[in-house]
């Protein structure tokens, strides 16, 4: 589960003058039992992370598939952005992340864009690397429970949260629609 590659590219887009609300602002949120990532994918096989749900309009801000293959999650997020030419558009981003005391931790040359439409997909996976870069290195999401799902963290190699701070993640059986960020 990768939610800070679509995240950092939210942020990134923020400073290339798009309108996205306060992507800068960490977010907090009350965080339970710690679990492993592969623990948490084991208990939900086959099943679809969506990260930041909101009922109002059943919506994620993003979906994201992962499965482990030997010391690694590899991961596909998906959303939607807003492009420069104002279009909205599906943005799909791989992560190969190392599995790291239950956590699991990217470099910038683990990011790959996946997207076949538009051109947004190869400008979000050069500023996701460059903001990964800039927070030490490395990013890693560690993941713990809560009532209705998962709360995901991540931090960057230089210690700091790494933005927007803190998502919910609940899984479901099929993919719901993502909102355009």
């Amino acid at each position: 589960m990768n939610k800070y590659t679509i995240a950092a590219c939210l942020a990134m887009l923020a400073v290339a003058g798009c309108t996205v609300p306060d992507p800068f602002k960490m977010q907090t949120l009350d965080k339970g039992e710690p679990v492993g990532v592969v623990q948490m994918l084991a208990e939900h096989p086959g099943k679809i992370a969506c990260i930041d749900y909101r009922a109002s309009d059943n919506s994620c801000a993003s979906l994201s598939k992962a499965q482990r293959v030997g010391n690694r999650i590899v991961a596909v997020e998906t959303g939607a952005v807003r492009g420069l030419s104002g279009q909205i558009e599906r943005v799909s981003l791989r992560s190969r992340g190392r599995i790291v005391d239950g956590a699991t931790c990217v470099a910038p040359d683990e990011i790959e864009s996946v997207t076949a439409e538009g051109g947004m997909g190869e400008f979000l996976q050069e500023t996701t690397r460059l903001l990964i870069s800039q927070f030490g290195g490395e990013v890693c999401a560690r993941y713990f429970r809560v009532t209705d799902g998962f709360v995901v963290s991540s931090t960057g190699g230089n210690g700091k949260p790494f933005p927007p701070g803190d998502s919910r993640l609940r899984f479901v059986d099929a993919p719901l629609p993502v909102r355009a960020q």
